[in-house]
């Protein structure tokens, strides 16, 4: 308690554990008037939370952290794959979705590791050989980027955490 909500002026109600991110914002053309998302990396937690709120942004964290509750209580999460290829998972008892709990079903074009590292057309490639996936146009290359404190490796996995995160949205 006492912490802000990501960069917003809101200050948290709620006992989080330290290992967590939190954001909250507002998107009034949307039509949803508060949220607060959550990453958590905690013991036996492993997810992202999205919670709306038509009230505040401390409803939203609340609704949040009611969630957060459900999964750390959780006597052994048993995780289903469900329609994830990318390892991601669902546990049947607590209904946490949570990645990396499976190894990928896609296989690197190059090297046949299972990946969802990246993908082109259809087509996936893991990160020893993202280098020699064919790139679109307009398309940002890391191998382009000479700076040795660029990690394409970090940006990769926060981006895909995201993707996952906003496709899960309503399979919950």
């Amino acid at each position: 308690m006492g912490m802000r909500i990501g960069h917003g002026p809101e200050i948290s109600q709620c006992e989080w554990p330290e290992s967590v991110t939190r954001m909250q914002g507002r998107n009034v053309r949307s039509g949803i008037p508060a949220f607060v998302e959550v990453s958590v990396h905690d013991g036996n937690v492993n997810t992202f939370i999205r919670r709306d709120s038509d009230d505040s942004v401390f409803a939203a964290e609340i609704a949040a952290f009611e969630a957060y509750r459900t999964y750390a209580a959780c006597p052994g999460h048993a995780f289903e794959r469900r329609e994830w290829r990318n390892g991601a998972g669902v546990c049947e008892r607590c209904k946490m979705w949570s990645p990396n709990v499976f190894e990928p079903l896609e296989r690197c074009q190059e090297c046949g590791a299972a990946t969802y590292y990246s993908s082109f057309e259809g087509r996936f490639w893991c990160e020893m050989h993202d280098s020699l996936r064919p790139r679109r146009p307009f398309e940002f290359d890391p191998a382009d980027v000479d700076d040795s404190s660029y990690s394409s490796a970090e940006f990769e996995e926060a981006l895909s955490t995201i993707l996952v995160a906003i496709a899960s949205k309503g399979k919950e």
